[in-house]
């Protein structure tokens, strides 16, 4: 077979469709911007000020030193009771926002890495090369840089404003995660299901042989202590970023329920969403997950024999299927959360008429254009986790793949060469289970945060 052969051929069709395809129709556009969404203009300024009763027949504004100071923008009260006008949120709209081009790249190229994933998925069913590296998971890791980079991005939005409260509140969040992240290295894969001592232990005594045939010194296995050390630092990274993003989400959720008090099914449906990842990370915990799931009770009790109602495979595949439907259930209540984010503006006048005093119609406007101005930023913080998490489960569904083949050809074949990298596909899928497990754990443990936060407001 040729050099990748059908991947490189599927990789072709793939770039050419997302170049060519991309200027007629895009699914960010879809999602955010087929008139799905509402949004709230303010009236013109002829409008307001036919509400607002004359002072003096004078429309201008005192300065500092008392000067008048003539200005384009009039005083409105903010007690005046202004509406609203609603418009649909279409594609003319949403192009001069900021982060549009961001989130439209994302969410095109993952749909387009997901599809090429599928077809070399599909493809392997019945062709598997073993010496052909799988070339699907570049456009996998591709597609996780450009969500972090996203989060990044918007994260540091936060750290160039002139108050500092949210890079305090961001270094505390990333040290209390550290802080728990390094508690959580402490457990052993007796009560976590990641295997990462396993394969930390099996990569230390690969790299101790080598060092040995190779280089003819023995230095002693690789620290696993300082591996877990820097994976601690990742995840708290990783807390950090997330924090954001599920204090948003936690203030939607809140949003959501209230706007569908008179529909109870779709309530049930926003819990569910809300609180699926507890039952994610109930999974990887052994005594609550594998050992009684795979258990012989539980396997009398539902089928009435005394064996397990699944195998080994089946497990993990069942379990990373759990977690491709909670991306489908973020990603079809994305338009949800997204018009309960937008209804703020109608939310921030009604806070403002409570309130004494006078405020300029160009301060009215900022007030109320601001939400919607940051529409595509609010999507990045809901979409990019779920791309973050989605694209950590297809590179473990590939990497437990490659697993069990090493297995396989290990029943199969008696290898003495302890050098061959036999540990890499072990310990890959620990730490991409360990990163999959973590990253749920980060956003469930933030959103959760925000939904108090805002709560008690």
């Amino acid at each position: 077979m040729a050099l990748f052969g059908f991947q490189l051929v599927t990789t072709f069709i793939a770039v050419t469709a997302l170049q060519k395809l991309n200027a007629y129709f895009s699914f960010a556009q879809w999602l955010i911007a087929r008139g799905n969404l509402t949004w709230f203009k303010l009236p013109n300024e002829q409008e307001v000020r036919s509400q607002i009763k004359p002072e003096n027949g004078k429309n201008y504004r005192r300065g500092r030193r008392g000067e008048s100071i003539k200005d384009d923008s009039f005083i409105v009260p903010r007690s005046l009771d202004v509406q609203l006008i609603p418009r649909p949120v279409l594609e003319v709209h949403v192009i001069p926002l900021r982060y549009y081009s961001e989130l439209q790249w994302l969410i095109d190229f993952t749909v387009v890495a997901v599809v090429v994933y599928i077809t070399t998925a599909c493809f392997y069913l019945y062709n598997y090369p073993l010496k052909e590296f799988n070339l699907s998971m570049v456009w996998v890791l591709v597609v996780l840089v450009f969500a972090s980079k996203y989060l990044f991005s918007v994260l540091k939005m936060y750290f160039d404003t002139e108050e500092k409260g949210e890079l305090w509140m961001c270094l505390a969040s990333g040290l209390c995660f550290l802080l728990v992240a390094m508690g959580i290295m402490l457990i052993g894969d007796d009560i976590l299901d990641f295997r990462l001592d396993e394969a930390l232990h099996k990569a230390s005594e690969e790299a101790e042989l080598l060092l040995e045939q190779q280089l003819s010194v023995n230095r002693g296995p690789i620290s696993k202590g300082l591996i877990k050390l820097s994976l601690a630092f990742t995840c708290g990274i990783l807390g950090a970023v997330l924090t954001f993003p599920g204090l948003r989400i936690g203030k939607t959720h809140l949003d959501s329920l209230r706007y569908s008090s008179d529909r109870t099914f779709v309530q049930m449906l926003l819990h569910c969403n809300f609180i699926l990842p507890v039952f994610l990370l109930l999974l990887w915990i052994k005594p609550l997950g594998r050992d009684y799931i795979l258990s012989n009770d539980v396997g009398h009790l539902l089928t009435g024999e005394d064996k397990p109602i699944m195998s080994e495979a089946a497990f993990e595949r069942g379990r990373l299927g759990l977690v491709w439907c909670f991306c489908l259930i973020r990603l079809f209540f994305l338009p949800t959360h997204l018009q309960s984010y937008l209804n703020m503006a109608q939310e921030r006048l009604d806070q403002l008429r409570k309130e004494a005093g006078k405020l300029t119609y160009h301060q009215l406007l900022l007030l109320v254009m601001s939400v919607f101005r940051y529409l595509c930023v609010v999507a990045i913080q809901y979409i990019a986790p779920v791309i973050v998490i989605f694209s950590l489960s297809l590179l473990l569904n590939t990497s437990y793949g490659a697993l069990q083949l090493q297995d396989l050809s290990d029943s199969n074949v008696a290898s003495s060469s302890a050098v061959g990298g036999h540990s890499l596909p072990l310990l890959s899928y620990a730490l991409i289970s360990f990163m999959l497990w973590w990253a749920c754990l980060a956003w469930l443990a933030t959103s959760l945060l925000g939904v108090a936060y805002h709560s008690v407001l």
